[in-house]
């Protein structure tokens, strides 16, 4: 059998932390907003943070691959003229030198 407070207002309907009634939104009250519009979220950027979207959709744009240092790389394998120094290759590999 349910039990009701001599309030009429039944105890598991009651706030647990401030022991109130909680409003019902189907009776009416302060949180009744069917008939009423919620207003429209909105966001402002900054000048800074349109700049930042803009760089970053110029580099998404980007070509991953510099197409014109393949095709030079290409062309001189391709004629024998491509000459790798292995002294150079490990002094980069083990950060002694800059490219």
């Amino acid at each position: 059998m349910d039990r009701i407070e001599q309030s009429g207002v039944d105890p598991a309907q009651r706030d647990p932390v401030h022991r109130t009634p909680r409003p019902n939104p189907r009776v009416g009250g302060s949180h009744e907003r069917h008939n009423q519009s919620a207003p429209a979220d909105q966001i402002a950027l900054s000048e800074r943070a349109r700049l930042l979207s803009r760089l970053g959709q110029a580099v998404d744009e980007a070509p991953d691959v510099r197409e014109d240092k393949v095709r030079e790389l290409q062309q001189a394998i391709e004629k024998g003229s491509y000459v790798l120094d292995s002294r150079e290759i490990a002094e980069h590999m083990l950060g002694r030198k800059e490219q």
